[in-house]
């Protein structure tokens, strides 16, 4: 799918490891960059351990993050 597209787009994931175990988190991070370019992921703290990391370590290029805060109350 990704390689007969007549476009180069981002690969977009809300929350990509939330249900995975572990062991599986890390192999799937591992994947990832084989599939595409350009991965794009809305990762809240409780997925990062097992998946951040090894993600990171898996691409050739930078990894850029951006983290948004939301704090409650004002």
């Amino acid at each position: 799918l990704f390689q007969y597209g007549a476009s180069a787009l981002p690969f977009i994931v809300d929350s990509p490891a939330g249900p995975l175990d572990y062991n599986v988190r890390r192999q799937a991070a591992k994947l990832v960059p084989a599939l595409t370019d350009q991965f794009i992921a809305f990762v809240i703290s409780s997925e990062r351990e097992g998946f951040v990391g090894p993600l990171a370590d898996s691409v050739e290029d930078s990894v850029q993050y951006l983290n948004q805060n939301l704090g409650r109350g004002s």
